[in-house]
């Protein structure tokens, strides 16, 4: 999870600092994709049909799972901009609070 938090945070300040995307729409579309695709991966993990242990379905399940939790690290791309867009003078100091 810690590496598609890095990249995507890397990939957000991207299209801020370039101008495709304004902070607030970055940190909503971060927000978005991160919660709706784990969601919907956690919703298909249990779709995943096992039958008698088997090893096949449990091993697809927990593929899903793996990749929920990678896209919940994109939500956090968009946690760390809501600060930014709140306020932008006293952003370090809210996330200091906010994070302990």
């Amino acid at each position: 999870m810690w590496t598609v938090v890095i990249y995507s945070g890397i990939v957000a300040d991207l299209l801020r600092t370039k101008g495709i995307l304004r902070t607030t729409a970055v940190g909503k579309w971060c927000t978005t994709i991160g919660f709706v695709g784990a969601g919907a991966c956690l919703v298909a993990a249990g779709y995943q049909y096992v039958e008698c242990c088997s090893c096949q379905h449990s091993q697809a399940a927990m593929n899903v799972i793996i990749i929920a939790v990678g896209l919940s690290g994109i939500s956090m791309a968009g946690w760390g901009f809501n600060h930014f867009d709140l306020a932008t003078t006293y952003a370090l100091t809210l996330m200091g609070i906010i994070v302990r």
